[in-house]
């Protein structure tokens, strides 16, 4: 999860790609996340919930909230990801409901 966030943060587009399960690899859409991410800074990242992810477990999900600047504003983006495993290392699958993203107006962020 957290090396997805920093794809992201660096727009690592290679990254965002190959750590998509093989499975569900072929829906990722570079050009449209290029423009979504596009003039976006990233400021931070919280962990809410894991469940699953130990090394016994084929599946994982994380709940997680993000920070980003964009359009002259804070957002927040809330997702609970689904992770799965293929050989021996985890990837991530897609979300448990979606994503949303909300104007973040109450906090405030410095840059980094």
């Amino acid at each position: 999860m957290r090396s997805r966030y920093t794809a992201f943060v660096l727009s690592d587009f290679d990254w965002l790609r190959e750590s998509h399960h093989p499975q569900t690899r072929e829906s990722f859409d570079e050009a449209d996340t290029r423009r979504w991410n596009a003039g976006n800074h990233w400021f931070q990242l919280t962990i809410l919930e894991v469940d699953g992810g130990s090394p016994t477990h084929q599946v994982g999900r994380v709940r997680f909230e993000a920070i980003v600047r964009r359009e002259g504003g804070d957002h927040m983006l809330a997702e609970d990801s689904l992770f799965g495993r293929h050989e021996g290392r985890w990837y991530y699958v897609g979300t448990s409901g979606g994503s949303s993203e909300s104007a973040s107006p109450s906090r405030t962020v410095s840059s980094v």
